[in-house]
């Protein structure tokens, strides 16, 4: 055994790969997109303020600007979570051996535990940030390691074991 992780599935660690996702993954697509709609109220915006409309106006444009955004990026990701069925009651335990990761997803209401493994071949990619570590099984699934629920080796041994094992397809972002 290389690193044992054990975590509960927590609204946190689902927002964090979330906004990760959000803002990474994308691509420039992606990003046009998160940036596109404040860009057209600021340009709306402005040209409100040449028509001399009143001030309020294009400042409660960007408020609600503003209030999408927050929603997006920290509102959006916890009613996910809530809507998952029994995900609170949810405790990961990933073992990393030299070979792979065995998942085991138990549940604290007494129901059956849920195995999956997985080679380091069979990852599409793994990212580290300052948090976590997420590892990709397809490019919009993914394990999230929580980098303080270590409870046997540490974040730099798994961090030296993906970099030997994937190469390439491993990436720190922060």
């Amino acid at each position: 055994m290389l690193c044992r992780v054990e975590m509960p599935c927590n609204a946190q660690s689902h927002s964090r790969f979330y906004r990760w996702q959000l803002l990474h993954m994308g691509g420039a697509a992606g990003r046009v997109m998160l940036l596109g709609l404040p860009f057209l109220v600021v340009l709306f915006a402005a040209l409100m303020l040449g028509a001399r409309l009143p001030v309020w106006v294009p400042v409660l444009l960007a408020l609600a600007a503003g209030a999408y955004y927050i929603w997006l990026l920290w509102g959006k990701p916890l009613v996910q979570f809530r809507k998952m069925p029994g995900a609170a009651l949810l405790r990961e335990v990933t073992v990393f051996t030299a070979h792979g990761l065995n998942r085991t997803v138990r549940s604290e209401d007494g129901g059956p535990p849920e195995n999956d493994s997985a080679t380091y071949s069979a990852l599409a990619m793994a990212v580290e940030t300052r948090q976590d570590f997420y590892l990709f099984t397809t490019s919009t699934r993914a394990y999230t390691v929580d980098k303080a629920c270590f409870t046997n080796g540490t974040p730099a041994e798994l961090r030296a074991a993906l970099q030997a094992q994937l190469g390439e397809r491993f990436h720190t972002k922060s």
